[in-house]
């Protein structure tokens, strides 16, 4: 009976790996069909305008990131100049001398 149930295991694992294997060697082949990428050569007008293109998407991401970078500045120097007595809501009051 054991060997029966070795033998039953064995191949219920070899059909889970020869399902494997087809659905690996399947990916592989769609890998191999896709289209290959084309470049833009160096100098050409259409490698210009995308250089352009990506040039001033940069700008745009590094000008807003320096604009919340100075604002968060000034909120820091706001706070700063801010007395802590007025920060939390408390006032000090002054003690006559005995």
């Amino acid at each position: 009976m054991t060997i029966a149930l070795y033998l039953i295991s064995a191949y219920l694992l070899l059909q889970v790996l020869a399902n494997i294997w087809i659905v690996m060697s399947q990916k592989e082949s769609l890998k191999r069909k896709k289209k290959a990428k084309t470049y833009a050569k160096t100098g050409s007008l259409s490698f210009l305008a995308n250089k352009k293109r990506r040039l001033l998407t940069t700008n745009e991401i590094v000008q807003a990131i320096e604009s919340e970078k100075g604002q968060l500045l000034k909120l820091i120097e706001q706070q700063a100049v801010t007395p802590q007595s007025e920060a939390t809501g408390q006032s000090v009051e002054e003690q006559p001398l005995e």
